[in-house]
């Protein structure tokens, strides 16, 4: 689940109105489980307290129900809409190009290759997250056509004019 902070008033408050702006836009359908507490907390910098302060609102409210043992699930409100792919938008509100389709191998039961041709900001965390799923590590091996190698992690090299020519070979 993606989610950003309005940055207005106390951090449960602005969770409360993500949540809920998600719920009502369609974003989250009803009967979708929502990410646990400490795991929201981890993905937001958050405290649990304020997740948790978060989850109570909502559910005194009835966007919520927790299920003992299972988590919180958003309720069942008949004006509800059903989930629908966001309409991806710039921050002036104007329309963006869909992006070129991702492949997703799944290697292992928790690990995956994807494979992205183009991207935007957090665009692999917010695929996963769309689907429930959380993403622990990435690994970037290329960027455009500059392959990266046995670059170890956290490192940099400068690059060559035949590496600038690689990452904007296809560029206009």
């Amino acid at each position: 689940m993606y989610l950003e902070l309005d940055g207005q008033g106390p951090r449960y408050a602005q969770l409360t109105r993500g949540l809920k702006q998600a719920i009502l836009g369609g974003r989250v359908a009803a009967h979708s489980r929502l990410p646990a507490t400490r795991v929201l907390a981890r993905d937001l910098d958050l405290s649990r307290n304020t997740v948790l302060a978060a989850y109570e609102q909502l559910a005194a409210e009835g966007f919520i129900e927790g299920r003992v043992g299972s988590g919180c699930y958003v309720a069942a409100i008949e004006a509800l809409p059903a989930a629908q792919p966001a309409k991806a938008t710039t921050r002036t509100g104007a329309a963006r190009a869909p992006l070129a389709p991702a492949v997703l191998e799944v290697l292992e039961p928790r690990r995956a290759r994807l494979t992205l041709t183009e991207g935007r900001y957090h665009q692999a965390r917010r695929m996963f997250a769309a689907v429930g799923n959380h993403v622990e590590a990435l690994h970037r091996s290329r960027v455009g056509g500059l392959t990266l190698g046995d670059l170890e992690l956290g490192k940099w090299r400068p690059l060559e004019s035949a590496d600038l020519a690689k990452l904007f070979a296809g560029k206009h």
